[in-house]
Order: structure tokens, then sequence, then C-alpha cells
């Protein structure tokens, strides 16, 4: 199963994170060959563009760090995204398809248009009707 990263503004712009990569017998172990994509929501089509994989990060066998860089066109607001590595091996066993985290960008979005807070109208420079992010 993999990790919900969770639900990023669409102006987010880099999304980091780690992942180990361990032999059958549950050992971290390094990861050989790799390469990520991701997916939106049940689409077939996947983007590579601003992705970078680094396989055993900081010199740590098995811990491995992805960068993707969420402002290419491919990430949408509204969707839901898998990460998923399309190439590489542990242990000489093939890892493809497996399936390494999730997010989405304001796919559980609630924006407010705020009037009054504890009954005192908003309606001061810069406040009226101004939107928030719940």
């Amino acid at each position: 199963m993999s990790t919900y990263l969770g639900d990023y503004y669409e102006d987010h712009t880099d999304l980091n994170f780690k992942f180990t990569t361990r032999s059958l017998s549950g050992v971290p172990t390094a990861l050989t060959g790799g390469a990520i994509e991701v997916y939106r929501t049940a689409n077939t089509t996947q983007s590579t563009a601003g992705i970078v994989l680094t396989a055993s990060f900081d010199s740590i066998i098995g811990m491995n760090h992805v960068n993707i860089t969420l402002t290419d066109a491919f990430y949408l607001t509204g969707n839901d995204y898998q990460v998923v590595l399309s190439a590489g091996t542990v242990d000489s066993v093939s890892v493809v398809g497996e399936v390494v985290a999730h997010f989405s960008i304001e796919n559980r979005f609630d924006e407010t248009n705020i009037v009054q807070i504890n009954s005192v109208d908003c309606n001061g420079a810069g406040t009226s009707g101004d939107k928030w992010r719940a």
C-alpha cells in the first residue's frame, strides 16, 4: 500500500518525499535502474516531466528520494495522482508497477467566501469577500 502525501494547493511548486526499497527478507536494499512516472486519476497517460529520483539518497542503501515539480501543465486541480516505479529492480527482482505514493491537488479542497467571523463582518480593507482555504 502506498503512502498518501496530502492534498496540495494549485500553486505548490515542489513535492519531495522518500520511500524505502527492501529485499524479500525485508532488509533495506538498493534500487537499481529505477525510474518514476506519475499517473493522473484513472488516466493511462503518465508524465515524467520534472521528476527526479535519487536512489540510495545520501548514500543510505534502500532510502530513495523523489522530487516532483508540480508547476508542469500535467498537474491539474481536482485530481488524484499516483507515483509509480516504471523501471528498476531490488535484489534482482523487478519493481515495475509498484505504487510508491499518491497525492492530490485541490481535490479535497474547500474554498469558502468569508462574510463574518464570530458575528463580526469581514468588510475591512482587503477582507471583504476574501476567499479562505478551510
